[in-house]
């Protein structure tokens, strides 16, 4: 059989207040190869701390979805960063459920592949937005997954990446510290959001993005970085700019040569320590060549 190669695009969640619904895909990818069937699973790459045999993600996704699979040697090469909130880990289950759906001839759907991308992590935004590129919303009723996908402008995003984040010391906060009316300001703030991107009302949307009823009184990694970069970008008129999840990634989305004079104002802000790097939308999610 020849090789088959699959390449899965990072990507982010929320969008702001879109929490557990809205995720995107960006052009920044991990491709993995699937060569010649071994005796054992083989897993090469250069990641650090990522296990090469059996124990690797990517292979426990295979081995959950379909055990009957012959182990095979792989190889990983990744642009995602891991533990930076880009979708490292979504990046390896979409792999693990894309290799078990070839080798096992299972025909599996589109959307049957998002379900099963859920049940093994939970967030169904991530695994939507990683299959199918571009934004998705995503609805998880803890049985099954309904997914919309629709085009984002054509913008690009600024990414910074917040330094020492260890995400063990900023967990998500108790769901009982969100107010009823910070719940039905989320919801209102998100169906704007997603109404004005369909519309492609970019203004409105940018604008939706800086507001976070829930997440807003809970933060506290990023605050610092969140609010310089945040004013710095205003005063180029630049909009859009949101803390994705609890960190360790802050976001701003614009037009390539808007982020670029940012990008510029950022790296001489000597208050800031993070990287910054600028990428475009995947459009088309992850692809598998040589079935």
């Amino acid at each position: 059989m020849k090789k088959i190669v699959i390449r899965i695009p990072a990507t982010s969640s929320n969008l702001g207040a879109g929490i557990n619904s809205l995720g995107i895909a960006f052009a920044l990818y991990s491709t993995v190869i699937v060569e010649e069937k071994t005796d054992r699973w083989r897993v090469n790459h250069s990641l650090k701390g990522i296990p090469h045999d059996a124990n690797n993600l990517i292979v426990q996704t295979i081995l959950r979805i379909n055990p009957k699979i012959a182990p095979r040697q792989l190889t990983v090469m990744s642009d995602i960063p891991q533990a930076h909130g880009l979708g490292h880990s979504t990046a390896s289950i979409i792999a693990g459920i894309k290799i078990a759906n070839v080798l096992g001839h299972m025909n599996l759907t589109l959307d049957q592949q998002i379900n099963i991308g859920n049940q093994l992590m939970g967030h169904p935004e991530c695994v939507a937005s990683g299959i199918l590129g571009d934004l998705t919303a995503s609805y998880a009723n803890g049985k099954r997954v309904s997914t919309v996908k629709t085009h984002m402008p054509q913008v690009y995003a600024l990414m910074y990446i917040i330094p020492h984040y260890n995400s063990k010391q900023h967990s998500v906060p108790p769901i009982k510290k969100v107010t009823l009316s910070e719940m039905i300001q989320s919801i209102d703030v998100s169906n704007v959001l997603i109404a004005a991107v369909m519309d492609n009302r970019w203004t409105k949307a940018s604008m939706m993005m800086e507001k976070d009823p829930i997440k807003a009184h809970h933060r506290k990694v990023g605050l610092h970085d969140l609010k310089v970069i945040r004013n710095q970008a205003h005063q180029l008129g630049i909009y859009g700019t949101y803390l994705n999840g609890q960190g360790p990634l802050i976001i701003t989305f614009g037009q390539r040569i808007e982020l670029n004079r940012l990008h510029d104002r950022l790296s001489d802000d000597a208050s800031l320590k993070g990287a910054i790097r600028v990428l475009g939308i995947d459009r088309n999610g992850t692809t598998v060549r040589g079935e």
